[in-house]
């Protein structure tokens, strides 16, 4: 089975590639699960833009592909207890609202126009979101509201949306001033289907940083009641 797809630019992370959540997710919403569900998705190449790409979905894989060139490839993935391990306390709705005014990386910020992240990006035509550290706690938590119904429509949210807020957040909870890294990998958990119209929280955390190209963090997205919504663990490889 199989798909043609284009990836618009309006998705991009870096100048030269899609977000790597947003393709994520796509490879997510691609196996067809239905709720909870949980994955993990191997990024093997920066995605194209404005170009045709084909999905594809075989013996339980989904594989993003230009050509006979694989890009990434999505599958399930059995251990939902490594990806909810570890998770660090919640913070509350106020608390998020208060950490996103102070958002340290936007200065630092290599991709600007990201779909995610990039602050230069408008409220309305993307997520914008700003995770800034929380104030009083001293674990490396980041925190943002996540509003979809900015800059989405439709009564729910999709698959590869979800996906696409677990992505950037934890790029600044481990992140220095000066890095650039494209992910690599991301494990993740949808615990279920979200409505439009909400707020939500989203949280990130370091988990390992060393003296490699390789980083390790997470994310998690939250109702304003703290309920559990999502999470991932995700990993980051620094590029030049």
């Amino acid at each position: 089975m199989s798909e043609q797809l284009i990836i618009d630019k309006k998705y991009q992370g870096p100048p030269f590639g899609a977000n790597g959540g947003y393709s994520i997710g796509l490879a997510v919403e691609a196996l067809r699960k239905p709720y909870p569900v949980t994955a993990q998705v191997n990024l093997f190449k920066p995605i194209p833009m404005e170009t045709t790409l084909t999905m594809e979905l075989k013996d339980g894989k989904s594989s993003l592909m230009q050509g006979e060139t694989l890009i990434v490839q999505g599958e399930e993935f059995d251990d939902t207890d490594l990806v909810l391990a570890d998770i660090p306390a919640p913070v509350t709705y106020e608390q998020a609202l208060e950490a996103e005014k102070h958002p340290w990386f936007p200065p630092h910020n290599p991709f600007p126009e990201c779909y995610i992240c990039g602050h230069k990006r408008d409220i309305h035509d993307a997520a914008h979101l700003m995770s800034g550290a929380v104030e009083g706690r001293d674990d490396g938590v980041l925190a943002c509201v996540w509003r979809p119904h900015l800059y989405l429509t439709g009564d729910k949210i999709s698959q590869h949306e979800m996906a696409a807020v677990l992505d950037c957040p934890s790029a600044w909870a481990i992140f220095e001033p000066g890095d650039k890294a494209l992910i690599a990998n991301q494990k993740l958990v949808l615990e279920r289907e979200l409505d439009m119209d909400e707020d939500y929280i989203v949280i990130s955390w370091p988990i390992k940083r060393d003296e490699s190209r390789k980083m390790l963090s997470g994310t998690a997205i939250y109702t304003k009641d703290g309920e559990l919504l999502a999470a991932a663990k995700c990993l980051w490889i620094k590029i030049d």
